[in-house]
């Protein structure tokens, strides 16, 4: 009987698996299919200039414009000014960069609500090209193959999500994070809920018979 209940919860939990995400690797194609409109962080508003060294220490975790963003393992984020002299060229405007002293680090990005639609632009900050691992909330994960230029990665996703975890290798950097309008939080499909009633249901007999 436990097995059934576990099931049950399992298949409630796993509800978002049946996600239809569409990935994609240009803005254009992406925002063409996108419902709504589109808002996008470029993080030009924020003063990176750090007292002259064009950089501002965050530590592990900051939050800007409503989106927080946090690493693991002890890890450093920055917020880069556009005019840092010595990172890629493609780096035209401020960015944000992320380190630590091991191989890979993650940035969790968890937005103000939740969306079926996110894209940004990736690369690294010396303008190496590097693969990317990219988690959304629903549990999809995409791997992505950086080069030697700015990229874009976007997703629609059939189920809701708000959070994206992004894995690099060290100095991974990030900008125009774009979003598409807040949609309602994802509810589990009556198969779900049903699954789990009728888990709870057996087990309760289960128990009630051993009591007996």
């Amino acid at each position: 009987m436990k097995s059934v209940f576990i099931a049950g919860l399992l298949s409630f939990a796993a509800h978002s698996a049946f996600a239809a995400t569409t990935e994609y690797a240009d803005f254009s194609s992406w925002s063409d299919d996108v419902a709504g409109i589109i808002t996008t962080e470029t993080y030009n508003e924020y003063d990176f200039t750090g007292g002259g060294t064009n950089n501002v220490f965050y530590g592990t975790s900051t939050t800007l414009g409503g989106i927080t963003y946090t690493l693991d393992n002890d890890g450093q984020l920055y917020g880069v000014n556009k005019n840092l002299d010595y990172d890629a060229a493609y780096h035209k405007s401020n960015y944000l960069e992320w380190q630590s002293g091991i191989p890979t680090n993650t940035l969790t990005i968890t937005l103000a609500s939740y969306t079926n639609a996110v894209g940004f632009n990736f690369g690294q900050f010396y303008g190496d090209a590097e693969t990317f691992t990219v988690k959304l909330g629903n549990g999809d994960t995409f791997t992505l193959l950086g080069s030697t230029t700015y990229s874009f990665f976007g997703a629609i996703s059939t189920a809701a999500f708000k959070t994206v975890s992004i894995t690099g290798l060290p100095y991974p950097t990030l900008d125009n994070l774009s979003v598409a309008p807040a949609v309602a939080a994802p509810v589990p499909e009556p198969e779900a809920y049903g699954m789990l009633l009728a888990g709870l249901f057996l087990t309760g007999l289960s128990v009630r018979r051993n009591r007996q």
